[in-house]
């Protein structure tokens, strides 16, 4: 088997595709991983993948040709390089290929409508909420998820446009610093309901 020069081109292929998994399942496995990162890379590991097996990013449904779908330049020039037969060949590519699809329709099924929530999460952070060039909140994301949850849109525009108000802050957390940490700054902040 070691010496099969299919199994070779198989192990070529997947090596970088396992590295690219691996690296992320490591940051879902870190002690504090940041949500919003995660799923970013989740999402680009995606498209990755889908800029090897479909034409048009934008219309998946448009498959590569096999002789054209990009599954590695070392995978290529061994694949060109061994002595294996046209067809051996062509059923090692088709295979590659259906790893890649199914790879993608699987990353698909974890990035569905709360990874687009998770999106949000980066307008929480502290320095974006407490920025004075922060865009106000009826041009901002975070208005269409309220609106989606089904939250009193006008009562969180209120607290979102008032949360800058206090000027101080840093005078509430330890070592006068705003954490950067979205919940150890928003767990603070949500005793101040006057403010916010």
């Amino acid at each position: 088997m070691l010496l099969d020069e299919g199994s070779k081109l198989y192990l070529t292929f997947a090596c970088l595709i396992i590295q690219n998994f691996e690296t992320l399942n490591a940051g879902f496995q870190a002690t504090n991983p940041d949500p919003t990162k995660l799923f970013q890379e989740l999402e680009e590991l995606r498209d990755f993948l889908v800029q090897k097996v479909y034409r048009d990013f934008r219309q998946r449904w448009l498959l590569w040709l096999l002789n054209y779908a990009k599954l590695g330049a070392k995978f290529e020039y061994d694949l060109k390089a061994s002595n294996l037969s046209a067809e051996r060949k062509t059923a090692i590519q088709q295979r590659c290929q259906a790893f890649i699809h199914e790879a993608i329709n699987q990353i698909d099924k974890r990035i569905d409508n709360t990874s687009m929530k998770m999106n949000y999460v980066k307008y929480l952070a502290p320095e974006k909420c407490l920025s004075q060039m922060r865009p106000r909140f009826c041009d901002h994301p975070l208005e269409k998820l309220a609106k989606d949850e089904k939250f009193d849109v006008q009562k969180v525009a209120n607290q979102y446009e008032r949360i800058h108000m206090k000027t101080k802050w840093n005078e509430e957390f330890p070592d006068s610093e705003i954490p950067k940490d979205p919940v150890k700054f928003w767990t603070t902040v949500q005793n101040y309901e006057n403010v916010v």
